[in-house]
């Protein structure tokens, strides 16, 4: 095997199995915060999918976990299980794209985009972009393949994974445009224009229909916002996510703004000018409309997340550079091996992120330590009894002691932290309230994997050290 062959197909697959590798070892950390949580619980304590705001695209990535609950799989099984099913789907999506449809630029492009800007993002899985961007890689790679010659497959091809996109994400409209206009002028002297006219159509109607049932909900309240970007101009380089994209810079979007600024020179200096148009419209375009969106701010995994279609975009135009242009033999090996430096430094990046996470999951396992010592497996926690700093967030508390304990097979626990004025608004003595949110009836419980003990909850008043 020679050097060019190696660093061109052989090393993506050693970096999808660090990907995967990484996917195991932090398999709790990522499973067990914020939403993954919740979508984890809800697929295996209720056994039906979870389709927050109806994005189905996401069923692949949970059709492992619910055929493992069904069949009663130990439930710390489950957590390595839907740790890995999002790396799985990944490595089955580039294969199709290297493989099948030998397009290595939307393979490359697809482990690029999931890891050039990600740090804690990579501990919120189940977060939809992250999909949405590997079946806009899919859709690239099919109207880009010749491996397709039939046109009436290659349009219903296209046509499927562009709902199944936008099933996924409604950010999928911006990556889903972006892979249509890129293709169209790649191939503008082609006779296929009513192919693609009949694409975007079809992707404005959906995001229309999309966006007019939106009334209500997580998604309603982004396209709030949006429609209020007149107050928000104002103030625009004084909100939040343009501090974190300042704070955050060097650590996370350096090598993408290198990409960037690569492409744009190379687009110039062969006087494609439309080409260097889109990708600077469309990246500054969309980052602008992220700063907008999250204007109030958020976690840095969501933040993170909130601006990775734009890195898809960059890297989209940089791997169909790198592949389809014909350089020198040694300016090729030189783009792949920084191609392999951007993703080694990125798996590095995420590793301090997993010790936040599993100084994280020390704590919460400290807590149902506790719990088992006073007798107790239902906990309220006063916010200034718990390290916040540690906790990071305390939405999925709840559901993620829950989950531990039972994993472990140590006194199934469950805490919620509420102050005094909160727990009015709750009936404490009843032992089959669940605190959570929104507030359950204990006997929702699967007892085979969520055995709680029927007890009225317990107030802790002292502050609880790691």
């Amino acid at each position: 095997m020679n050097f060019s062959v190696f660093i061109k197909e052989k090393l993506f697959y050693v970096q999808l199995a660090i990907l995967f590798a990484l996917s195991v070892v932090f398999a709790y950390e990522r499973i067990l915060n914020v939403d993954n949580s919740l979508a984890f619980f809800n697929i295996v304590n209720s056994k039906i999918f979870n389709f927050p705001e109806f994005r189905v695209g996401v069923v692949f990535t949970q059709i492992p976990l619910m055929l493992g609950a069904l069949l009663h799989l130990p439930l710390k099984m489950l957590v390595y299980l839907y740790s890995i099913t999002f790396p799985l789907l990944y490595i089955f999506i580039f294969f199709i794209c290297y493989h099948l449809l030998k397009n290595t630029e939307a393979a490359i492009c697809l482990l690029l985009s999931l890891c050039i800007c990600t740090a804690q993002s990579f501990f919120h899985p189940v977060t939809e972009t992250h999909q949405a961007i590997a079946f806009s890689c899919l859709l690239y790679a099919v109207i880009s393949s010749g491996q397709i010659s039939n046109t009436i497959i290659k349009y219903l091809l296209t046509c499927c994974i562009i709902i199944l996109c936008l099933l996924t994400h409604p950010v999928a409209l911006f990556t889903v445009l972006f892979v249509l206009i890129f293709s169209f002028i790649n191939h503008s002297g082609q006779k296929d224009r009513v192919f693609y006219f009949s694409a975007v159509i079809v992707t404005f109607l959906f995001s229309l229909i999309r966006f007019l049932a939106s009334t209500k909900g997580y998604d309603a309240e982004q396209y709030e916002q949006l429609k209020n970007f007149k107050n928000i101009l104002p103030v625009f380089f004084s909100l939040y996510p343009v501090l974190f994209i300042k704070i955050h810079f060097i650590e996370l979007y350096l090598s993408a703004t290198i990409l960037f600024l690569l492409s744009e020179c190379y687009f110039l200096y062969s006087k494609k000018i439309i080409h260097a148009l889109l990708l600077a419209v469309s990246v500054i375009g969309f980052v602008c409309i992220s700063i907008i969106t999250f204007n109030k701010g958020d976690a840095d995994m969501m933040m993170e997340k909130s601006f990775m279609p734009a890195a898809f975009m960059i890297c989209l135009c940089f791997t169909y550079i790198i592949t389809l242009v014909n350089f020198k033999s040694y300016m090729h090996n030189i783009s792949y091996i920084f191609i392999h430096f951007i993703l080694i430094i990125s798996f590095i990046r995420i590793i301090p992120g997993g010790k936040i996470f599993t100084t994280r999951i020390n704590y919460l396992d400290r807590i149902i330590t506790y719990a088992e010592m006073i007798k107790s497996p239902k906990l309220i926690f006063n916010p200034s009894n718990l390290n916040k700093d540690i906790l990071i967030n305390n939405w999925g508390f709840s559901l993620d002691l829950l989950i531990l304990s039972a994993c472990d097979k140590k006194q199934i626990t469950t805490a919620y932290i509420a102050d005094d004025k909160e727990l009015r608004h709750f009936q404490l003595g009843d032992k089959y309230l669940f605190l959570w949110w929104p507030v359950l009836d204990q006997r929702a419980l699967d007892t085979a994997y969520f055995n709680l003990q029927t007890t009225p909850y317990v107030i802790v008043n002292k502050f609880l050290k790691l």
